[in-house]
Parts: C-alpha cells; structure tokens; sequence
C-alpha cells in the first residue's frame, strides 16, 4: 500500500548505507508492490542489505522485531488520497517492545509515539535518515534510555486494560450511569 510508505523506507535505507554501511532493512510483509520495491532496492543498489521476508507467522515477526534496533514507518497520504486513518498498530507493537520508532507526522501517528517532536514530515527522506542516524550513532546508555521510554510510554498511554476502562467509562457517561 503506497500510505505505508515501504519505497520510502527503502530511499531512507539507501540514504543511511552512506553513514552505516553494515546496517540491514528487514522488510516484512507482503503485497502487490513487492517486485516493484525489489526493483527500487535494485535500482538504488542496496539488495545486499535488503531482506523481504514476506508474509510471516506473528510469533516469527515478534522475533524479527524483537531484533530489531529502529522501527522505520514513514507513512503518508498516498497519491490517490488515501490515509491511514489513524496510525499503523506496529508502531505501538514495536514500542511495547522496546525499538525506538522512526516515522512521519501523518494521520494519528503523533499521538501513538513516545518522541512525536521527533517525526519527520511526509515524503522527508533526508529527515527520517537522519533520525535513523541519530539512534544507531547513541551511546548505548542513551539507547537503553530512548528504547525505555518507547516501551514506557506504551504501557502508561496505550496498555489494552487501560483503553479497555477508557473505552467504558465513555459509554457509561454516555447512557448516564
């Protein structure tokens, strides 16, 4: 789907090979694009970096992520107008467990991240590089720190238990109990 923005994160990925030669791009999932992303890794010369792994079984993506050092989701308003609607769930996903996010201030993703002062604009491949930059160049107590937050802000603003009372307490307010 062109609102995820996967030829985005392959752009980025070939921006940040300049300052991180040895980093990887774990693409999973899957879709009518893939040639045509398999053709742009090509075209930008990164497909010794680039791993698509296609659709996987959610346990084997929790373990792909857990593994991961940067979520990279740099979403937009697609050509036709399409949005997401609100923010893409992997965000959170990764967050809760612990990999700092790199993403765009598109649709609700403000709202879903721990550092939203730290999102780049739509389409902002030079931005979301060097944000990707910036986390694989922290120490690694400040790594530690930024992934905390990241899974902090998750337990403390999006924790199911807690949208779930949320979510009551609006309908109870709104039948008047």
């Amino acid at each position: 789907m062109p609102k995820k923005g996967t030829d985005l994160t392959i752009r980025v990925f070939a921006a940040v090979r300049k300052a991180l030669p040895t980093s990887q791009l774990w693409l999973v999932g899957d879709g009518d694009l893939r040639r045509e992303l398999e053709s742009l890794a090509a075209q930008l010369r990164v497909t010794d970096g680039v791993t698509f792994f296609g659709e996987v079984p959610h346990q084997e993506y929790l373990e792909l992520a857990r593994r991961a050092h940067v979520g990279l989701q740099p979403s937009r308003t697609a050509g036709d107008g399409d949005t997401e609607g609100g923010a893409p769930t992997v965000l959170l996903e990764l967050q809760g467990l612990g990999v700092p996010i790199v993403s765009t201030q598109h649709a609700d993703i403000p709202f879903v991240v721990a550092d939203p002062d730290r999102l780049a604009g739509e389409n902002d491949v030079a931005g979301l590089a060097a944000r990707v930059v910036e986390l694989a160049s922290m120490s690694d107590d400040d790594y530690a720190q930024q992934a905390a937050r990241a899974r902090e802000f998750v337990e403390r603003e999006h924790d199911a238990r807690l949208v779930a009372q949320q979510i009551a307490d609006v309908y109870r307010e709104a039948i008047g109990r």
